[in-house]
């Protein structure tokens, strides 16, 4: 019975994770799947590795994927900018983002504090980014033009429209700059970020349950063996 169980978890398992595969969900330490038919939530962490004023400067991007049109050509989002910097950088400024695409960018908007643009910007020695969300005149910074901690969190939306339709869409590479970093509020500095989701995603939950109900399952055939046994 107990290896009747375990092929049966195996084959489930595996079952899942194949039907996972055509929702959106989180691919690894720094990108997520996104399909143009699921909406889904996920936390970019970020935490500057290069530049100047490093120390404390921290800040998380939460990014929504709201729908896409039916051509999947037009992809819509909302995001939420908080600057989470403590000392010595507790005055910095979280000044842009942004992340790359597996599919070409035809162009980008944005509503709300931040800008969007495309092919632009770069980030303290991390490279470019696809598209680059900012505060300022441009993805490069500029300083008091960005998020400080006491105005956190920022929100908005912002589109994506797509050279060509696709069903999905692999974003990666997220990275953040922040501008007046360390003691003396004269540094810059770039950090990419973690991924992370709020909730365990639909796979994850049935996959919980269903191991529920196979201990639940066992359990009940040990008591009637035991019964049998022993009655």
């Amino acid at each position: 019975m107990r290896i009747t169980l375990l092929a049966s978890a195996c084959l489930i398992g595996s079952l899942l994770a194949t039907g996972a595969q055509a929702a959106s969900y989180v691919t690894g330490s720094g990108s997520v799947s996104l399909d143009r038919t699921d909406d889904f939530s996920w936390t970019a962490k970020l935490a500057a590795t290069a530049g100047s004023g490093t120390d404390g400067t921290t800040g998380t991007i939460t990014y929504n994927f709201l729908s896409a049109n039916s051509a999947g050509t037009v992809w819509n989002f909302s995001y939420s900018v908080d600057n989470t910097s403590v000392a010595p950088s507790a005055k910095s400024e979280l000044a842009s983002f942004g992340f790359n695409s597996s599919v070409a960018i035809a162009s980008a908007a944005a509503t709300g504090t931040f800008k969007a643009g495309i092919d632009t910007g770069n980030f303290n020695g991390l490279g470019s980014a696809d598209v680059c969300l900012y505060a300022g005149s441009n993805c490069n910074g500029g300083a008091s033009n960005g998020i400080t901690s006491a105005a956190s969190p920022a929100t908005g939306t912002f589109s994506l429209t797509l050279k060509s339709g696709a069903n999905v869409l692999i974003l990666g590479d997220f990275v953040g700059r922040w501008q007046s970093t360390g003691a003396s509020g004269n540094g810059s500095a770039s950090g990419r970020g973690t991924v992370v989701t709020a909730v365990p995603e639909p796979a994850s939950w049935a996959m919980m349950l269903i191991g529920f109900g196979l201990v639940g399952g066992a359990a009940r055939y040990r008591r009637r063996s035991h019964r049998v046994a022993f009655g």
